[in-house]
């Protein structure tokens, strides 16, 4: 899912551009990837995505139901301008998958 950050989302009332990509992550995980179980492997650093400054966060959850599927949740926000731009990643708990995904994300180009 790639959208803006604006008003319709909480995450736009955040302080910087880390903490809106941490709400992003928490406020979208928990809506598209309802999987009760521990957050792990947390991921919240700067990258760059077409020369441009961003910020990735998020963490892939372990089933607390050990026949469940685990996943994945990313969110990008992209500094474009005066505008941030997201891109968020919502997958399996798979490295392949989630290797595919950023790579789809870093291949985004703006105009």
């Amino acid at each position: 899912m790639i959208g803006e950050v604006d008003g319709s989302l909480f995450a736009a009332r955040e302080s910087s551009v880390p903490a809106v990509a941490g709400r992003l992550a928490v406020d979208f995980g928990e809506y598209l990837l309802p999987v009760r179980g521990e957050r792990t492997n947390p991921v919240d650093e700067a990258t760059t995505v077409d020369g441009r400054n961003a910020w990735v966060a998020g963490y892939d959850v372990s089933p607390a139901d050990p026949t469940a599927d685990g996943g994945t949740v990313h969110a990008v926000v992209i500094e474009d301008g005066g505008r941030l731009v997201y891109a968020l990643i919502v997958a399996e708990a798979d490295p392949a998958v989630l290797e595919q995904a950023r790579a789809a994300v870093d291949s985004i180009r703006f105009a």
